[in-house]
């Protein structure tokens, strides 16, 4: 974990924020184009600090610009508190598998490539098959059950 104000240093940037000494853990922010997990594992340790302060008095998001991906996003704690300690245990968490919460991952991506095939037109989807030497066929069924019936075209949907 790093303070605001060592996460913000260096010759191209600076913390002028309200929290310079607050807590937070790079690898657990995110960005605007970051990966399904990324995504996830910022989601899962925000309802764990939501659970333990709903009012948010011991955490909050700090985001910002970037010239390369937008935005980022980094959920900020208040050294001393239980907040401090979601963090530090999810940061060890990571340290053992790159996880926080396998359900919350898969579901994500899941409906990520449910909305993903429902938004291509019929012929895009045929491509994807194609690509896959998958039957065309394929094109007019659901994610559901492209699964069973395109499965390398499903994965490759699922991890973009």
């Amino acid at each position: 974990m790093l303070t605001l104000r060592e996460a913000h240093g260096g010759p191209d940037a600076a913390y002028y924020g309200e929290y310079p000494g607050w807590l937070i853990c790079p690898d657990l922010g995110t960005h605007r184009d970051a990966d399904a997990l990324a995504r996830s594992n910022y989601a899962v340790l925000e309802q764990r600090l939501r659970d333990s302060d709903g009012d948010e008095e011991t955490w909050h998001e700090e985001s910002s610009g970037h010239w390369a991906v937008g935005w980022v996003a980094g959920l900020a704690v208040k050294p001393g508190t239980k907040a401090e300690q979601i963090l530090a245990a999810a940061e060890a968490e990571l340290g053992d598998y790159p996880v926080l919460d396998e359900e919350h991952w898969s579901d994500l991506e899941y409906g990520e490539a449910i909305e993903y095939w429902d938004g291509l037109t019929l012929s895009s989807r045929v491509d994807w098959l194609k690509e896959r030497g998958e039957s065309i066929f394929a094109a007019r069924a659901d994610y559901g059950e492209l699964l069973d019936r395109a499965p390398d075209t499903a994965e490759a949907v699922r991890t973009g």
